[in-house]
């Protein structure tokens, strides 16, 4: 209890809530992490937004190399399956692009550079999109087993008919353009940047998901951070330092 004099007012200590080391060193976790989840939440918002990409239309139209897709044969177009074959088509087809009008790629034979023809086939379909297709149209499908990149074994669906489709070449038409933000680039970069010097990437995964991850893409080492905390500036600054001295 409180003791009060004339001369002075004694306090009970335990009223002033004083937070112990331990409170503060948890507050401190806490604050960091609030701002690591801040962080991502904002880079999350960033990504959103960039993803939301605004078109015009061109006044002048340009030509960008030329692309490459298959389309139904003539004999088949010109057939009453024509609808029920470019149904399968809008599904299982591929699109490539090239500055090159015969679509070769540079290679190597026997040490000289050589260009050989690029290859371009239909798509394999997974279990889900085979699903969506019609009981007739799945019928013209067979079941195949590969791997992924994990080395685990896939079931995709093949089309049985390949040759009713074949390879068009077309001029690559750019008609729209993308309206690029300046100002939100400039965010992602300085967010991204900060996130990558201050490496903040796996603290976040933790938070996030339990584990960090590996960035072999990004360029992260893997191996323990450097415990050197100062500049290489400031570490010729102390060397010229001394010497004077």
């Amino acid at each position: 209890m409180d003791i009060k004099t004339n001369e002075q007012n004694y306090i009970d200590v335990r009223c002033l809530r004083i937070p112990t080391r331990r409170q503060k060193i948890r507050k401190l976790k806490k604050g960091r992490e609030k701002e690591l989840l801040r962080l991502s939440r904002e880079r999350k918002r960033l990504w959103k937004a960039q993803r939301e990409k605004i078109y015009i239309e061109l006044s002048t139209p340009y030509q960008s190399g030329w692309r490459r897709s298959f389309e139904l044969r003539q004999d088949v177009a010109r057939s009453r399956y024509s609808t029920f074959f470019s149904e399968i088509l809008n599904v299982i087809n591929t699109v490539q692009y090239s500055h090159r009008k015969d679509f070769k790629i540079k290679g190597r034979k026997f040490g000289r550079k050589i260009y050989k023809p690029r290859s371009q086939e239909l798509l394999q379909l997974r279990d889900g999109k085979w699903r969506k297709l019609g009981l007739k149209q799945q019928e013209l499908f067979h079941e195949i087993w590969t791997v992924d990149h994990f080395k685990k074994p896939v079931r995709l669906y093949e089309f049985n008919e390949p040759w009713r489709f074949i390879l068009r070449v077309k001029p690559n038409i750019i008609r729209r353009a993308i309206v690029i933000n300046p100002a939100m680039e400039s965010e992602v970069a300085e967010l991204e940047g900060r996130i990558d010097r201050e490496f903040l990437e796996p603290a976040i995964d933790r938070l996030l998901d339990g584990r960090a991850r590996r960035y072999w893409k990004r360029g992260i080492p893997n191996g323990p951070r450097c415990r050197y905390k100062k500049t290489l500036e400031q570490y010729q600054d102390l060397i010229c330092q001394e010497n004077f001295t």
